[in-house]
């Protein structure tokens, strides 16, 4: 990984500070699998619903509606895409790395 500041390699996953330029570093954090996250990638015009193995119906519902709303504020080209924890697709593991965040495996 690398600082968002000055592009240091960084040694070590959860170091606080960027060994280079000392910029504060944002924690590793993992998806718990009784929520629903919504992620944003404007730069490809998508957004990704992850939902845990253990989110009820219910959650699932919310989360579709408020997706659908994020894309009415931010632009209609946005494309969604529900991944479910477990079948992540290799594009969204590539960008949940890029925010830190850690699956469980």
């Amino acid at each position: 990984m690398f600082c968002e500041n000055c592009g240091a390699e960084l040694q070590e996953l959860n170091q606080p500070f960027c060994p280079n330029c000392g910029n504060p570093l944002r924690k590793r954090f993992q998806l718990d699998s009784k929520e629903i996250l919504i992620f944003l990638e404007p730069n490809v015009s998508k957004m990704w619903i992850w939902q845990g193995s253990d989110t009820t119906v219910r959650k699932k519902f919310i989360a579709n509606k408020k997706a659908e709303t994020i894309r009415d504020k931010y632009g209609s080209g946005y494309k969604i895409e529900k991944v479910e924890e477990g079948s992540e697709p290799s594009d969204f593991k590539k960008m949940i790395e890029r925010y830190k965040i850690q699956l469980e495996s």
